[in-house]
């Protein structure tokens, strides 16, 4: 029998896939029923809370597995809000974590937490009974106003760094002959993935006070504003950006001749259960064992599904290879 957390146009997609081997993003969210104690609840980020809903339905479709997965997003799907309760499983109900930190917290204070989402590795103070297991690559870039920002596509990690710590207030002291508007820098809000890989890739440890937090991947902090810059998710810069009726987005990457652009792994995160890698037995025909590309998310339907989500595939010799601090 086929798991209930499939929607209805990913379970056509699925039989699509096993039929022709090819595959569209679905952007499913939250598992849409309480999943049974014995299912994979996951939590966490949300640069990959799209392609972790989406490979969970279709692993559920594409092997009837007993235990299913549900992947729950960083904000509710209904309203965009972010906290609240959320009912993970029968009889539990936890604040919806918001973001890779948050979702990795979250693991470890509840054991009805099997895995977060996230889109930072391990840092020097990572405990040593987490398990990070890499599964995809993403970009991170920034985004700007589209196209009446003053800020150039081309802003480098330099001056990143005096724009974030507030050195630099106006477009003309980042460089001369720019607008001498003030910038409005914008970073996600604490427990975010991305604001933590953005900070560390600055060498900062916190923002200045000139930078207003906002929603992660919220393009709408900066659409309209030709002063305001945001980091941003590659892959979810062309899934949830949407285009007006001329093809255009509202909002622009930057990276253009030498401006910043990092790319990362991303990751799955379990807590540590007995020898090896210490992947829990129940989340292995899923994630693997952590020795290497033995899971089904390491597998061509789970790989053409990343794609579909705007990211990039691992070398088979990393996805799934577990990764401590």
């Amino acid at each position: 029998m086929r798991s209930s957390f499939v929607r209805r146009g990913l379970t056509a997609i699925g039989a699509a896939v096993l039929a022709t081997a090819a595959l569209a993003s679905t952007a499913t969210a939250d598992p849409g029923v309480t999943p049974r104690w014995t299912d994979l609840v996951g939590v966490g980020s949300d640069t990959t809370q799209t392609v972790l809903n989406d490979l969970s339905a279709l692993y559920n479709y594409d092997t009837g597995a007993a235990r299913r997965v549900a992947s729950f997003d960083a904000s509710d799907p209904a309203t965009g809000q972010t906290g609240g309760q959320v009912q993970i499983k029968p009889g539990v109900t936890i604040e919806r974590p918001n973001g890779s930190v948050a979702g990795v917290d979250a693991l470890r204070a509840n054991r009805a937490v099997d895995f977060a989402r996230s889109s930072v590795g391990p840092a020097a103070d990572t405990p040593a009974n987490l398990v990070y297991l890499p599964f995809a690559i993403d970009d991170l870039r920034y985004v700007v106003d589209a196209p009446a920002t003053n800020a150039p596509l081309d802003v480098t990690r330099d001056e990143l760094v005096r724009i974030y710590n507030c050195e630099a207030t106006t477009w003309s002291a980042v460089r001369p002959g720019l607008s001498g508007d003030t910038i409005a820098p914008k970073i996600p809000q604490a427990g975010s993935g991305t604001r933590a890989l953005f900070l560390e890739q600055l060498g900062l440890t916190a923002p200045g006070a000139c930078v207003a937090e906002v929603q992660e991947h919220d393009h709408t902090a900066v659409d309209g504003n030709p002063n305001a810059i945001l980091p941003f998710s590659s892959a979810r810069f062309f899934i949830d950006v949407p285009v007006d009726e001329t093809g255009r987005r509202k909002v622009v990457q930057g990276n253009f001749d030498g401006g910043f652009i990092v790319a990362h792994n991303l990751y799955n995160v379990v807590r540590k259960e007995g020898p090896g890698a210490g992947v829990p037995a129940g989340l292995r025909p899923f994630l693997g064992d952590g020795k290497g590309a033995n899971g089904w998310i390491c597998g061509d339907n789970a790989r053409r599904q990343i794609v579909n989500n705007g990211f990039r595939n691992l070398p088979a010799n990393e996805c799934g290879v577990a990764v401590k601090r």
